[in-house]
């Protein structure tokens, strides 16, 4: 599985349980992640790679979350890099007020 994957992984449930102000710490979010049993080591890698994402924001220790003013770019990823249906993402980055201009790029 490409790293790509093992971020995907990772963002469903940080883009599903995504709340301002409150960031998910790594062990919480590599537990809700849905990947198979022997690529935990790899998705706890693929980890420690989202913040180089420019929808990402790194609390460290706290954890990371979402940066709620790249919804653009991040719907974008998940899109073309994650292969999310368009009425997934939509329905996910609701607080997205760009929807009306957005072109998927």
């Amino acid at each position: 599985m490409p790293p790509t994957t093992h971020r995907c992984a990772l963002l469903r449930p940080l883009v599903s349980k995504h709340r301002y102000g409150a960031p998910i710490a790594k062990d919480e979010l590599v537990r809700q992640a849905a990947f198979k049993p022997h690529e935990e080591g790899a998705v706890r890698t693929a980890y420690d790679t989202l913040s180089d994402l420019p929808f990402v924001l790194d609390y460290g220790q706290r954890g990371v979350m979402i940066d709620s003013s790249n919804f653009g770019v991040l719907a974008d990823y998940l899109y073309y890099e994650c292969t999310w249906p368009v009425w997934e993402i939509t329905t996910k980055l609701k607080h997205y007020e760009g929807w009306d201009d957005h072109e998927w790029a």
